[in-house]
């Protein structure tokens, strides 16, 4: 046990370590500084996210809502991503955050909500950026406008 400790302080310190050069030489720190802020909205969603498939909910198949309160969202994917996209529109209105339409690597449909290359969703613990979900097995199909009421996208192979 005491190995493993060991070894994990010291990659925990390495780690650092380079984060914190590329901190200093100003290397992705924007990149950084965004991550990390959509990290505190993913977490902030997540924590009081239940979910509740709208046939349970409102009786249909799909209804797609504003949730009243992002803290505390019951309902499905699409609510997830939507509580999600409001709050970063409230953190940085001009960050282009988008609604995105995909399947999953089991070929159920399911929303996420997109900023840049970064996913926020309700299947995972932390924010992913497309490609890690890509690889395993999401395929994106539409991209909603940027604001809401705008119209969605057919997006190319190439661009999913």
């Amino acid at each position: 046990m005491y190995n493993l400790l060991v070894k994990f302080w010291s990659w925990l310190q390495s780690t650092f370590s380079e984060e914190n050069k590329k901190k200093e030489s100003g290397e992705n720190t924007v990149i950084n500084d965004l991550y990390f802020e959509l990290s505190k909205i993913h977490d902030r969603v997540h924590r009081g996210f239940r979910y509740k498939h709208d046939i349970h909910n409102y009786g249909v198949d799909e209804d797609w809502r504003f949730p009243v309160d992002p803290d505390n969202v019951v309902d499905d994917c699409d609510g997830f991503a939507i509580a999600c996209r409001m709050l970063v529109k409230e953190m940085d209105p001009d960050l282009e955050t988008r609604l995105v339409a995909c399947q999953t690597e089991t070929g159920e449909w399911h929303a996420v909500c997109a900023v840049g290359n970064y996913i926020l969703e309700n299947r995972y613990y932390r924010v992913m950026t497309k490609e890690e979900l890509i690889k395993e097995g999401y395929k994106f199909h539409y991209v909603s406008g940027l604001n809401p009421g705008d119209d969605w996208y057919k997006l190319e192979e190439s661009d999913a």
